[in-house]
């Protein structure tokens, strides 16, 4: 779920050449990847759009970094555990709003992605609304699934603060000549830290590996009926 491309489901057949994959997304993405053939089943649309049509059919179902794009993900939680097999996998790959760099970016931490990420949730919270639903978590990961690249990205989001692009579409005038110099300033303006930032992200990336410090966490939870 949340296929995109369908690249991944492509790269991963060299590991498991005799599984069959099948992508789901909302993007033109996922018809491209049947077309290229990097997935053999591909579906456009919202999983409520197929969930009778594809009811236990899985062995295991994949959503990295899908679940906080989704209005009710305890409703994408039913949806998945409905086309599970009983003993299915499903998988999941979220920000970690907890972890430390989180809380020390504030709002120029890239993993709050406003207004994309529509809801946030916990790994307490998250593993509590799998087992309700009879998805018994068996694996929480945090240290391999760092993303490194908080504070590079915290710059851009600063330039982004300083001088919005000119082309956001919520924006309230065209953009004109002012607006885009404004921008190629600030732009100029925060490269000489970006160097700073890149050093620092791989310094500090052993140390936000550890314990629960990393910005990404990893559930893969079971189904147990």
């Amino acid at each position: 779920m949340g296929t995109g491309a369908g690249r991944f489901c492509d790269a991963a057949r060299d590991v498991w050449p005799t599984t069959v994959f099948d992508g789901l997304d909302e993007s033109d993405g996922v018809e491209e990847a049947s077309r290229r053939r990097w997935v053999d089943g591909g579906y456009r649309g919202v999983l409520a759009d197929f969930t009778d049509r594809l009811s236990g059919r899985y062995d295991v179902v994949s959503m990295f970094h899908h679940l906080q794009h989704v209005r009710d993900p305890l409703l994408e939680l039913d949806l998945a555990a409905e086309v599970l097999v009983p003993g299915g996998y499903l998988l999941l790959e979220l920000p970690n709003t907890r972890s430390p760099v989180a809380r020390a970016l504030g709002p120029f931490w890239a993993g709050w992605c406003v207004p994309r990420h529509l809801c946030l949730p916990t790994v307490d919270n998250l593993t509590s609304g799998l087992t309700e639903r009879g998805l018994r978590p068996v694996a929480i990961q945090f240290g391999r699934a760092h993303r490194p690249g908080d504070l590079t990205a915290a710059v851009f989001l600063l330039a982004q603060w300083l001088a919005p692009d000119p082309g956001l579409p919520w924006l309230s005038a065209e953009p004109g000549v002012r607006r885009r110099l404004r921008r190629g300033g600030a732009l100029v303006a925060v490269t000489p830290f970006l160097a700073v930032a890149a050093a620092a992200d791989f310094v500090l990336r052993p140390v936000l590996r550890g314990g629960h410090r990393a910005n990404t966490f990893r559930i893969l939870a079971r189904k147990e009926f």
